[in-house]
């Protein structure tokens, strides 16, 4: 087959198979906790809501379920939440409104670009590469190692004389992308799993952005409509970008694979989702958290809890997305924490959310060891290589 078409049919397979991992865990414990007042919106909203939730929620579940346990029995709790999810939403109906019909075109028009831009173009008996290819390759070798190997994988780059487990990385993203991998057998591989998931990070920064809009503008629906189309489009903002890069090619002759990276690397959001899904996804979950927390505000201590249980999770899966990103919200979380502990208002979150950093600490805990033992024995592993080599130069050359 056409290394093209190929490319195209399975990520567009594993595109439709992303649900399972990215929508239906966060739609059925945003109905089961009834976050952001689930249970009262439309069943559209639901779908945005269920997609920006499965950023803090996923990642964290499938990393324990799969590694704690087995990678087969973290399929089987995506098959659970697939049922439940069928259970809550079959007695939904589902109208197409204009706001609908927008953000369904948007992320169709969307996926299309990011797919097509992360395929392989065969012409001919050429084969045209994504300048992408430079980061994603290793991305896509741990991928298929953690789909042979579970969690954590097997070092696909690295063999010093026997296998080791690649823990020295935040791999929560690969997590999911392996798991679509795993259900689409023959029809999916590692590589068409990752251009997918470049796809619904993109999906999920709109929702994200969306939930955002109609949490601060939660008494007008018909503006934060407008709002919401206005912030999705403002992340299509980019291109001035090809002035400076035409005009450094022109003096200097040589040719700039990317209007990113002309000065230093300031990506638009469309170059942030395509090279660095997982850091968006980070981001996704860390502005979840964040949201879920305020959403807590004034809300009985019971509700509280259980909301801000939920933003533990976030926590926890955003620290395994991207460590890097994850310090900041971190950051912000602690000088929240400060400034209310000097208002009376609305002292009484502090402890539930105290209770939320806990909650992210106690499930980092398995991944945060795996980190600090990948970082020693590879540093151990490298020391004695090191030294077979020298020695086994100096017998040599004596």
């Amino acid at each position: 087959m056409n290394f093209t078409l190929q490319d195209i049919l399975g990520a567009a397979f594993a595109f439709f198979l992303f649900p399972l991992v990215i929508v239906f865990p966060g739609y059925v414990l945003g109905w089961l906790f009834d976050l952001f007042d689930f249970r009262l919106r439309r069943p559209f909203v639901r779908l945005a809501i269920g997609l920006a939730l499965s950023f803090a929620i996923s990642p964290i579940v499938l990393y324990l379920t799969s590694s704690l346990i087995s990678f087969n029995f973290a399929l089987l709790t995506l098959g659970g939440f697939a049922l439940a999810f069928a259970m809550i939403a079959i007695r939904q109906k589902y109208a197409l409104t204009a706001e609908a019909k927008f953000f369904f075109w948007v992320g169709a028009v969307w996926s299309a670009f990011a797919i097509l831009s992360l395929i392989n173009i065969q012409w001919t008996d050429r084969l045209y590469l994504s300048v992408t290819s430079f980061d994603q390759t290793t991305r896509v070798a741990v991928i298929e190692a953690m789909t042979r190997t579970g969690v954590p994988p097997v070092n696909p780059s690295y063999y010093p004389g026997h296998a080791v487990p690649l823990t020295f990385l935040y791999y929560f993203w690969y997590i999911l992308c392996s798991m679509v991998d795993a259900l689409g057998g023959s029809y999916v591989d590692a590589r068409a799993a990752l251009n997918a998931s470049s796809a619904w990070s993109g999906i999920g920064l709109m929702a994200v952005v969306a939930l955002y809009l109609r949490q601060r503008n939660a008494n007008g629906t018909g503006s934060t409509a407008r709002l919401s189309r206005i912030g999705i489009s403002l992340l299509a903002v980019s291109g001035l970008d090809i002035f400076p890069a035409l005009f450094l090619m022109w003096r200097t002759g040589l040719v700039i694979g990317s209007v990113d990276v002309w000065n230093t690397w300031i990506p638009s959001w469309a170059a942030s989702n395509l090279w660095v899904p997982h850091h968006v996804a980070g981001l996704i979950a860390g502005l979840s958290t964040m949201m879920l927390a305020q959403s807590a505000r004034g809300k009985p201590p019971s509700r509280q809890y259980s909301i801000l249980f939920v933003a533990g999770l976030g926590f926890a899966s955003a620290f395994g997305l991207s460590v890097y990103v994850t310090f900041v919200f971190a950051a912000f979380w602690g000088v929240w924490l400060i400034v209310l502990l000097f208002q009376n208002a609305e002292r009484g979150l502090v402890l539930p959310m105290l209770v939320a950093g806990m909650v992210a600490l106690t499930l980092s805990v398995p991944f945060v060891v795996g980190l600090f033992q990948g970082a020693g024995a590879g540093a151990a592993d490298n020391f004695r290589s090191f030294l077979r080599s020298a020695l086994s130069y100096s017998l040599n050359h004596s």
